[in-house]
């Protein structure tokens, strides 16, 4: 739990490429800040579009594909990573001691690969929304009241109906 909270602490990494992980997260941060305090972590329009609607955002410097005419740009993209290269090594250390220090029960990563290896490096469990696959999914702890159970049973209700690759 954070300092000076009753409720357990959840750390939300986003990816920031495109609003529709941003739209599922702002319904789910919604639900989950009812018996947690959520953190979202993310950068660029996500973070300029979720910041009018979530309590508790920080910014982040993550890789942002650029576009021209609806065509994606190699040289401009590669350019701009290597000189923000900086920035987002800050980004990752940052996220890595803010996890060790702040000892969160578990780390959602929602399209969002920087929050997921500095949870997995941190020991931290790590609940993966993606296509990629790179880590094990893990479980929030149980909750204590009858409504929370409610509320958990819900969103994870929700997730299992949308992904066509859960097991029940």
């Amino acid at each position: 739990m954070s300092a000076g909270s009753r409720k357990p602490l959840v750390f939300y990494g986003l990816s920031s490429e495109g609003l529709g992980p941003a739209t599922r997260a702002r319904t789910l941060v919604g639900a989950l800040s009812q018996h947690y305090e959520v953190h979202v972590f993310c950068n660029g329009r996500v973070f300029d579009f979720l910041k009018h609607h979530v309590a508790r955002i920080h910014r982040t410097y993550a890789v942002n594909l650029i576009y021209r005419d609806n065509a994606f740009y190699l040289f401009p993209t590669v350019l701009r990573h290597a000189l923000r290269f900086p920035l987002m090594l800050a980004s990752g250390l940052q996220m890595l001691f803010r996890i060790l220090l702040a000892k969160p029960v578990a780390i959602i990563s929602d399209f969002e690969y920087g929050t997921a290896w500095m949870g997995a490096l941190a020991g931290r469990k790590v609940i993966s929304f993606d296509n990629q696959n790179v880590l094990k999914f893990a479980r929030l702890p149980e909750p204590e009241t009858p409504a929370a159970v409610r509320a958990r049973d819900l969103v994870l209700g929700t997730i299992a109906i949308n992904n066509p690759f859960s097991r029940k």
